[in-house]
Protein backbone atom coordinates (compact mmCIF):
# COMPACT_ATOMS: atom_id res chain seq x y z
CA UNK A 1 0.00 0.00 0.00
CA UNK A 2 1.14 3.49 -0.49
CA UNK A 3 0.76 5.81 2.22
CA UNK A 4 -0.74 8.94 1.20
CA UNK A 5 0.24 12.19 2.73
CA UNK A 6 -2.63 14.70 2.04
CA UNK A 7 -4.66 16.48 4.47
CA UNK A 8 -7.75 15.07 6.30
CA UNK A 9 -10.31 17.67 6.55
CA UNK A 10 -13.74 16.98 7.83
CA UNK A 11 -16.91 18.15 5.46
CA UNK A 12 -18.64 21.57 6.25
CA UNK A 13 -22.36 21.94 4.73
CA UNK A 14 -24.62 22.93 7.08
CA UNK A 15 -23.95 25.66 10.00
CA UNK A 16 -23.83 24.17 13.45
CA UNK A 17 -27.26 23.50 14.96
CA UNK A 18 -27.67 24.12 18.86
CA UNK A 19 -30.18 22.28 21.07
CA UNK A 20 -30.76 23.57 24.38
CA UNK A 21 -30.99 20.43 26.06
CA UNK A 22 -29.95 18.67 29.14
CA UNK A 23 -27.45 15.87 28.25
CA UNK A 24 -26.27 12.99 30.46
CA UNK A 25 -25.66 9.11 29.84
CA UNK A 26 -29.29 8.70 29.63
CA UNK A 27 -29.89 10.87 26.68
CA UNK A 28 -30.70 8.87 23.48
CA UNK A 29 -29.85 9.10 19.90
CA UNK A 30 -33.38 10.63 17.66
CA UNK A 31 -32.82 7.95 15.10
CA UNK A 32 -33.63 5.03 18.17
CA UNK A 33 -37.19 6.15 18.28
CA UNK A 34 -37.20 7.27 15.03
CA UNK A 35 -36.14 3.37 13.74
CA UNK A 36 -38.36 1.76 16.81
CA UNK A 37 -35.50 0.59 18.03
CA UNK A 38 -36.81 1.11 21.53
CA UNK A 39 -39.55 -1.47 20.52
CA UNK A 40 -37.13 -3.95 19.79
CA UNK A 41 -35.56 -3.02 23.15
CA UNK A 42 -38.06 -3.91 24.99
CA UNK A 43 -38.70 -7.40 23.83
CA UNK A 44 -34.90 -8.16 25.38
CA UNK A 45 -32.93 -8.03 21.69
CA UNK A 46 -30.09 -5.51 22.68
CA UNK A 47 -26.98 -6.46 20.81
CA UNK A 48 -25.86 -9.22 23.55
CA UNK A 49 -22.13 -10.53 22.90
CA UNK A 50 -22.04 -9.33 19.47
CA UNK A 51 -19.05 -7.29 18.63
CA UNK A 52 -18.61 -4.04 16.73
CA UNK A 53 -15.30 -2.49 15.73
CA UNK A 54 -15.69 1.47 15.01
CA UNK A 55 -12.95 2.81 13.25
CA UNK A 56 -12.26 6.52 12.70
CA UNK A 57 -9.73 9.55 13.85
CA UNK A 58 -10.11 9.36 17.47
CA UNK A 59 -12.14 8.82 20.61
CA UNK A 60 -12.88 9.87 23.83
CA UNK A 61 -12.88 6.75 25.67
CA UNK A 62 -14.14 8.39 28.84
CA UNK A 63 -17.36 9.08 27.68
CA UNK A 64 -19.50 7.95 29.27
CA UNK A 65 -22.01 6.92 26.49
CA UNK A 66 -19.63 4.33 25.34
CA UNK A 67 -17.28 3.82 28.75
CA UNK A 68 -18.82 0.23 29.59
CA UNK A 69 -18.63 -0.74 26.35
CA UNK A 70 -15.43 -0.40 25.24
CA UNK A 71 -13.77 -3.84 25.17
CA UNK A 72 -10.76 -2.93 23.32
CA UNK A 73 -9.02 0.36 22.58
CA UNK A 74 -6.28 0.70 19.82
CA UNK A 75 -4.29 3.60 18.09
CA UNK A 76 -2.87 2.80 14.61
CA UNK A 77 -1.85 6.18 13.83
CA UNK A 78 1.71 7.24 12.88
CA UNK A 79 1.45 11.11 12.88
CA UNK A 80 0.89 11.33 8.92
CA UNK A 81 -2.33 13.15 7.86
CA UNK A 82 -4.36 10.95 5.58
CA UNK A 83 -7.08 12.09 3.19
CA UNK A 84 -9.83 9.89 3.92
CA UNK A 85 -12.64 12.26 4.70
CA UNK A 86 -15.58 11.63 7.70
CA UNK A 87 -18.96 11.96 6.53
CA UNK A 88 -20.03 14.48 8.74
CA UNK A 89 -22.49 17.38 7.18
CA UNK A 90 -21.43 19.82 10.05
CA UNK A 91 -18.40 22.21 10.73
CA UNK A 92 -17.58 20.08 13.59
CA UNK A 93 -14.35 18.93 15.54
CA UNK A 94 -13.14 16.43 13.98
CA UNK A 95 -11.78 15.04 17.05
CA UNK A 96 -15.07 14.50 18.46
CA UNK A 97 -16.20 12.47 15.66
CA UNK A 98 -15.03 9.01 16.49
CA UNK A 99 -16.94 9.22 19.80
CA UNK A 100 -20.21 10.28 18.43
CA UNK A 101 -20.28 7.67 15.89
CA UNK A 102 -19.62 5.29 18.91
CA UNK A 103 -22.27 7.05 21.20
CA UNK A 104 -24.87 6.13 18.56
CA UNK A 105 -23.73 3.02 17.83
CA UNK A 106 -24.27 2.04 21.63
CA UNK A 107 -27.47 4.12 21.87
CA UNK A 108 -28.94 1.29 18.71
CA UNK A 109 -27.26 -1.77 20.23
CA UNK A 110 -26.46 -0.92 24.19
CA UNK A 111 -25.04 -4.53 24.69
CA UNK A 112 -22.79 -4.63 22.18
CA UNK A 113 -19.16 -5.04 22.81
CA UNK A 114 -16.80 -1.72 21.21
CA UNK A 115 -13.66 -2.25 19.62
CA UNK A 116 -12.37 1.37 18.86
CA UNK A 117 -9.60 1.76 16.69
CA UNK A 118 -8.33 4.60 15.70
CA UNK A 119 -6.34 5.36 12.32
CA UNK A 120 -5.95 8.31 9.37
CA UNK A 121 -3.97 6.56 6.36
CA UNK A 122 -4.63 3.96 4.23
CA UNK A 123 -2.08 2.37 5.86
CA UNK A 124 -3.51 2.35 9.39
CA UNK A 125 -7.02 1.25 7.87
CA UNK A 126 -5.88 -1.53 7.08
CA UNK A 127 -3.51 -2.53 10.09
CA UNK A 128 -6.83 -1.82 11.89
CA UNK A 129 -9.24 -4.16 9.78
CA UNK A 130 -6.24 -6.54 10.48
CA UNK A 131 -6.98 -6.34 14.10
CA UNK A 132 -11.12 -6.28 14.00
CA UNK A 133 -9.95 -9.62 11.95
CA UNK A 134 -7.66 -10.88 14.24
CA UNK A 135 -10.06 -10.11 17.06
CA UNK A 136 -13.38 -12.07 15.55
CA UNK A 137 -15.64 -8.87 15.62
CA UNK A 138 -19.10 -9.61 13.77
CA UNK A 139 -19.45 -5.63 12.45
CA UNK A 140 -17.36 -3.07 11.26
CA UNK A 141 -18.73 0.73 10.72
CA UNK A 142 -16.66 3.27 9.31
CA UNK A 143 -17.96 6.84 8.38
CA UNK A 144 -15.63 7.99 6.71
CA UNK A 145 -14.74 7.65 2.47
CA UNK A 146 -12.23 8.23 0.04
CA UNK A 147 -13.17 10.81 -2.58
CA UNK A 148 -9.46 10.77 -4.72
CA UNK A 149 -9.99 6.90 -5.46
CA UNK A 150 -12.63 5.94 -8.73
CA UNK A 151 -15.25 3.64 -7.01
CA UNK A 152 -14.56 0.69 -10.14
CA UNK A 153 -13.93 -1.75 -7.33
CA UNK A 154 -9.61 -1.43 -8.23
CA UNK A 155 -8.55 0.03 -5.63
CA UNK A 156 -6.75 -1.69 -2.32
CA UNK A 157 -9.23 0.25 0.23
CA UNK A 158 -11.77 -1.39 -1.40
CA UNK A 159 -10.20 -4.60 -1.36
CA UNK A 160 -9.47 -4.34 2.18
CA UNK A 161 -12.91 -3.88 2.96
CA UNK A 162 -14.07 -7.19 0.88
CA UNK A 163 -11.38 -9.22 2.79
CA UNK A 164 -12.88 -8.24 5.75
CA UNK A 165 -16.09 -9.20 4.85
CA UNK A 166 -14.75 -12.74 3.58
CA UNK A 167 -14.05 -13.32 7.21
CA UNK A 168 -17.83 -13.12 7.53
CA UNK A 169 -17.81 -9.37 8.95
CA UNK A 170 -20.71 -7.71 8.39
CA UNK A 171 -18.59 -3.99 7.09
CA UNK A 172 -20.97 -0.78 6.81
CA UNK A 173 -19.75 2.46 5.36
CA UNK A 174 -21.44 5.15 3.59
CA UNK A 175 -22.29 7.17 0.68
CA UNK A 176 -20.63 9.91 1.20
CA UNK A 177 -21.79 13.46 1.34
CA UNK A 178 -21.16 14.56 -2.08
CA UNK A 179 -24.43 15.03 -3.94
CA UNK A 180 -23.70 18.65 -4.43
CA UNK A 181 -19.88 18.59 -4.57
CA UNK A 182 -19.78 16.09 -7.15
CA UNK A 183 -19.30 16.26 -11.23
CA UNK A 184 -19.38 13.85 -13.60
CA UNK A 185 -19.51 13.82 -17.18
CA UNK A 186 -17.97 12.84 -20.47
CA UNK A 187 -14.84 15.49 -22.28
CA UNK A 188 -16.72 18.23 -24.54
CA UNK A 189 -14.18 20.75 -26.76
CA UNK A 190 -16.34 22.08 -29.14
CA UNK A 191 -13.99 25.36 -29.86
CA UNK A 192 -11.08 22.26 -30.21
CA UNK A 193 -9.14 25.15 -27.69
CA UNK A 194 -8.32 21.94 -24.89
CA UNK A 195 -10.26 23.52 -22.38
CA UNK A 196 -13.27 20.90 -21.28
CA UNK A 197 -16.64 21.94 -21.62
CA UNK A 198 -19.09 21.64 -18.57
CA UNK A 199 -22.17 22.74 -20.01
CA UNK A 200 -22.71 24.71 -23.22
CA UNK A 201 -19.43 26.35 -24.06
CA UNK A 202 -19.27 27.51 -20.38
CA UNK A 203 -15.56 25.87 -19.56
CA UNK A 204 -15.59 26.80 -15.86
CA UNK A 205 -16.77 25.30 -12.74
CA UNK A 206 -17.92 28.05 -10.16
CA UNK A 207 -17.22 27.50 -6.44
CA UNK A 208 -18.18 30.19 -4.28
CA UNK A 209 -15.59 31.19 -1.08
CA UNK A 210 -17.47 32.99 1.79
CA UNK A 211 -15.50 35.17 4.54
CA UNK A 212 -16.40 33.03 6.68
CA UNK A 213 -14.44 29.90 4.91
CA UNK A 214 -11.40 32.18 4.88
CA UNK A 215 -11.75 33.15 9.04
CA UNK A 216 -11.66 29.21 9.18
CA UNK A 217 -8.52 28.72 7.41
CA UNK A 218 -10.45 25.98 5.45
CA UNK A 219 -8.94 25.40 2.08
CA UNK A 220 -10.34 24.32 -1.22
CA UNK A 221 -10.17 21.01 -1.91
CA UNK A 222 -10.33 18.90 -5.30
CA UNK A 223 -10.27 15.14 -6.60
CA UNK A 224 -10.17 15.01 -10.39
CA UNK A 225 -9.75 11.57 -12.14
CA UNK A 226 -11.11 10.05 -14.97
CA UNK A 227 -11.95 6.45 -17.05
CA UNK A 228 -11.08 6.04 -20.73
CA UNK A 229 -13.25 3.65 -22.32
CA UNK A 230 -11.08 3.61 -25.55
CA UNK A 231 -8.30 2.24 -24.15
CA UNK A 232 -5.59 5.10 -24.90
CA UNK A 233 -3.48 6.87 -22.49
CA UNK A 234 -5.02 10.38 -21.99
CA UNK A 235 -3.52 13.40 -20.26
CA UNK A 236 -5.60 16.27 -18.07
CA UNK A 237 -4.43 19.26 -16.08
CA UNK A 238 -6.81 20.44 -12.95
CA UNK A 239 -6.66 24.55 -12.75
CA UNK A 240 -8.18 26.41 -10.09
CA UNK A 241 -8.80 30.31 -11.02
CA UNK A 242 -9.58 33.26 -8.31
CA UNK A 243 -12.09 35.56 -8.38
CA UNK A 244 -10.15 38.09 -10.58
CA UNK A 245 -9.37 35.53 -12.95
CA UNK A 246 -5.46 34.72 -12.04
CA UNK A 247 -4.64 30.98 -11.68
CA UNK A 248 -3.85 30.00 -7.53
CA UNK A 249 -3.22 26.32 -7.91
CA UNK A 250 -2.68 23.99 -10.63
CA UNK A 251 -2.11 20.03 -10.82
CA UNK A 252 -0.37 19.21 -14.05
CA UNK A 253 0.72 15.65 -13.21
CA UNK A 254 2.09 13.77 -16.39
CA UNK A 255 -0.39 10.20 -17.67
CA UNK A 256 1.95 8.69 -19.90
CA UNK A 257 2.33 5.33 -19.27
CA UNK A 258 -0.07 2.48 -18.01
CA UNK A 259 0.74 2.73 -14.19
CA UNK A 260 0.45 6.39 -14.27
CA UNK A 261 -2.61 7.09 -11.97
CA UNK A 262 -5.44 9.43 -13.75
CA UNK A 263 -5.69 11.57 -10.91
CA UNK A 264 -5.44 15.37 -10.54
CA UNK A 265 -5.43 17.17 -7.60
CA UNK A 266 -5.92 20.88 -6.49
CA UNK A 267 -5.23 22.31 -2.65
CA UNK A 268 -5.46 25.94 -1.83
CA UNK A 269 -6.18 27.90 1.02
CA UNK A 270 -8.42 31.25 -0.10
CA UNK A 271 -6.97 34.63 0.23
CA UNK A 272 -10.38 36.34 -1.09
CA UNK A 273 -13.71 35.49 -1.21
CA UNK A 274 -15.74 35.68 -3.93
CA UNK A 275 -16.36 33.10 -6.93
CA UNK A 276 -13.57 30.72 -7.70
CA UNK A 277 -13.34 28.39 -11.31
CA UNK A 278 -12.09 25.01 -12.02
CA UNK A 279 -11.03 24.40 -15.13
CA UNK A 280 -9.65 20.61 -16.73
CA UNK A 281 -7.40 21.25 -19.77
CA UNK A 282 -6.19 18.29 -22.18
CA UNK A 283 -2.64 18.32 -22.79
CA UNK A 284 -2.48 16.07 -25.79
CA UNK A 285 -2.83 17.30 -29.34
CA UNK A 286 -5.63 19.69 -29.87
CA UNK A 287 -7.79 18.77 -33.29
CA UNK A 288 -10.83 17.04 -34.30
CA UNK A 289 -9.47 13.80 -34.69
CA UNK A 290 -7.59 13.38 -31.85
CA UNK A 291 -9.27 14.94 -28.99
CA UNK A 292 -10.52 12.30 -26.44
CA UNK A 293 -14.16 11.02 -27.28
CA UNK A 294 -14.59 8.36 -24.56
CA UNK A 295 -13.43 9.68 -21.82
CA UNK A 296 -15.89 10.41 -18.76
CA UNK A 297 -14.31 12.73 -16.23
CA UNK A 298 -15.08 13.12 -12.36
CA UNK A 299 -14.89 15.35 -10.09
CA UNK A 300 -15.42 15.75 -6.55
CA UNK A 301 -15.12 18.58 -4.36
CA UNK A 302 -13.89 18.34 -0.50
CA UNK A 303 -15.47 21.38 1.32
CA UNK A 304 -17.22 23.09 -1.10
CA UNK A 305 -20.80 22.95 -3.03
CA UNK A 306 -19.97 23.42 -7.16
CA UNK A 307 -21.66 24.37 -9.76
CA UNK A 308 -23.42 22.09 -12.22
CA UNK A 309 -23.51 19.37 -9.61
CA UNK A 310 -24.29 16.27 -10.54
CA UNK A 311 -25.55 13.84 -7.76
CA UNK A 312 -25.97 10.90 -9.41
CA UNK A 313 -22.96 8.31 -8.84
CA UNK A 314 -21.65 10.14 -6.15
CA UNK A 315 -21.00 7.57 -3.91
CA UNK A 316 -17.42 7.43 -2.40
CA UNK A 317 -14.88 4.31 -1.92
CA UNK A 318 -15.04 2.16 0.04
CA UNK A 319 -19.05 1.91 -1.32
CA UNK A 320 -18.06 0.16 -3.96
CA UNK A 321 -16.98 -3.00 -2.10
CA UNK A 322 -18.86 -5.63 -2.85
CA UNK A 323 -20.68 -7.44 0.33
CA UNK A 324 -20.63 -3.92 2.15
CA UNK A 325 -23.41 -2.50 3.51
CA UNK A 326 -23.76 1.15 1.99
CA UNK A 327 -25.43 4.27 4.11
CA UNK A 328 -27.39 7.26 2.89
CA UNK A 329 -29.27 9.55 5.31
CA UNK A 330 -32.83 11.12 5.65
CA UNK A 331 -33.78 14.06 7.89
CA UNK A 332 -34.98 12.60 11.32
CA UNK A 333 -37.83 15.24 11.21
CA UNK A 334 -39.51 14.43 8.11
CA UNK A 335 -38.09 11.06 6.32
CA UNK A 336 -36.74 13.44 3.01
CA UNK A 337 -33.42 12.66 1.66
CA UNK A 338 -30.95 14.94 2.64
CA UNK A 339 -29.78 17.09 -0.17
CA UNK A 340 -25.68 16.01 0.11
CA UNK A 341 -26.61 12.50 0.63
CA UNK A 342 -24.19 10.90 -2.26
CA UNK A 343 -26.15 8.66 -4.82
CA UNK A 344 -25.09 5.63 -6.82
CA UNK A 345 -24.74 3.69 -8.37
CA UNK A 346 -20.70 3.36 -8.26
CA UNK A 347 -18.61 3.72 -11.27
CA UNK A 348 -18.91 -0.11 -11.93
CA UNK A 349 -22.42 -0.11 -11.78
CA UNK A 350 -22.92 -1.67 -8.57
CA UNK A 351 -26.09 -0.18 -6.02
CA UNK A 352 -25.21 2.55 -3.64
CA UNK A 353 -26.32 3.27 -0.75
CA UNK A 354 -28.23 -0.04 0.02
CA UNK A 355 -30.76 1.84 2.76
CA UNK A 356 -31.18 5.23 4.38
CA UNK A 357 -31.02 6.09 7.87
CA UNK A 358 -32.19 9.20 9.92
CA UNK A 359 -29.65 11.89 11.04
CA UNK A 360 -29.86 15.01 13.20
CA UNK A 361 -28.86 13.31 16.05
CA UNK A 362 -28.09 14.62 19.68
CA UNK A 363 -24.56 13.50 21.35
CA UNK A 364 -22.23 14.38 24.33
CA UNK A 365 -19.73 14.42 21.97
CA UNK A 366 -20.59 17.24 20.42
CA UNK A 367 -22.17 18.94 23.17
CA UNK A 368 -25.72 18.95 21.77
CA UNK A 369 -24.87 20.19 18.47
CA UNK A 370 -27.55 18.05 15.89
CA UNK A 371 -24.89 15.80 14.06
CA UNK A 372 -25.93 15.63 10.27
CA UNK A 373 -24.84 13.70 7.56
CA UNK A 374 -24.20 9.93 6.45
CA UNK A 375 -21.55 9.88 9.27
CA UNK A 376 -24.65 9.44 11.78
CA UNK A 377 -26.76 6.88 10.13
CA UNK A 378 -24.08 4.68 9.56
CA UNK A 379 -23.52 3.86 13.01
CA UNK A 380 -27.77 3.62 12.62
CA UNK A 381 -27.61 0.78 10.54
CA UNK A 382 -24.73 -0.72 11.78
CA UNK A 383 -26.41 -0.91 15.18
CA UNK A 384 -29.70 -2.30 13.57
CA UNK A 385 -27.01 -5.04 12.08
CA UNK A 386 -25.75 -5.47 15.52
CA UNK A 387 -29.28 -6.58 16.31
CA UNK A 388 -29.85 -8.77 13.74
CA UNK A 389 -26.95 -10.53 14.94
CA UNK A 390 -27.82 -10.96 18.36
CA UNK A 391 -28.29 -15.17 18.91
CA UNK A 392 -28.08 -15.55 15.27
CA UNK A 393 -26.08 -16.70 12.77
CA UNK A 394 -26.05 -14.99 9.84
CA UNK A 395 -23.06 -13.91 7.49
CA UNK A 396 -22.92 -10.12 5.69
CA UNK A 397 -24.97 -11.32 2.54
CA UNK A 398 -27.65 -12.89 5.02
CA UNK A 399 -27.75 -9.07 6.53
CA UNK A 400 -27.74 -7.15 3.07
CA UNK A 401 -31.17 -9.70 2.28
CA UNK A 402 -33.04 -9.11 5.03
CA UNK A 403 -32.58 -5.32 5.10
CA UNK A 404 -33.38 -5.25 1.53
CA UNK A 405 -36.57 -7.71 2.33
CA UNK A 406 -37.50 -5.29 5.11
CA UNK A 407 -36.30 -1.60 4.14
CA UNK A 408 -39.45 0.20 3.43
CA UNK A 409 -39.30 2.50 -0.08
CA UNK A 410 -42.55 5.25 -0.40
CA UNK A 411 -44.35 4.96 -3.67
CA UNK A 412 -43.59 8.44 -4.78
CA UNK A 413 -40.00 7.12 -4.91
CA UNK A 414 -40.07 3.64 -6.25
CA UNK A 415 -41.85 6.07 -9.39
CA UNK A 416 -38.60 7.81 -9.54
CA UNK A 417 -35.64 6.18 -10.61
CA UNK A 418 -33.34 9.01 -9.89
CA UNK A 419 -34.64 9.11 -6.44
CA UNK A 420 -34.20 5.86 -6.04
CA UNK A 421 -30.29 6.08 -6.40
CA UNK A 422 -30.37 7.98 -3.49
CA UNK A 423 -32.69 6.22 -1.48
CA UNK A 424 -31.39 2.22 -1.85
CA UNK A 425 -33.90 -0.07 -0.61
CA UNK A 426 -35.62 2.45 1.28
CA UNK A 427 -35.83 3.39 5.14
CA UNK A 428 -34.68 0.95 7.71
CA UNK A 429 -36.72 0.33 10.77
CA UNK A 430 -36.21 -2.27 13.33
CA UNK A 431 -40.09 -3.36 13.85
CA UNK A 432 -39.29 -6.72 11.46
CA UNK A 433 -36.58 -7.90 14.30
CA UNK A 434 -40.38 -9.00 16.18
CA UNK A 435 -42.67 -9.21 13.86
CA UNK A 436 -43.07 -12.48 12.31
Amino acid sequence: LVQLENRLNTLSQMQDLIVDVKLDENSKAESMFYGDVDIVHSEGITGKNVKVAVLDLSFDTTNVKIADNIVDSKSFKTGIDGDFVLQDANNFNSNAHGTAVAEIMTDIAPDSELFLYEMDTDVEFAAAVDEAIANNVDVIAMAAGWPNLPTDGSSHITKKVEEAVSHGITFVVPSGNFAQKHWEGKYADSDYNSWHEFSGTDEGLSIEITDNQILRNQPIMVYLNWQESGGEQVDFDLVLVDPLGQIVEYSANEQVGPNDDDTEYVFHYPQMSGMYALGISYSGDVDPSNIPKHTTLELFSINNEIEYAVAKSSVVVPGDANGALVVGAINTNDGTLEPFSSHGPTNDGKMAPHVVGPDGITTLAYDGKLFYGTSATTPYVAGIAALMLEDKHLNSDDILTLIQENALLDNSVKENNELETGFGYGTLNAMFLIEE
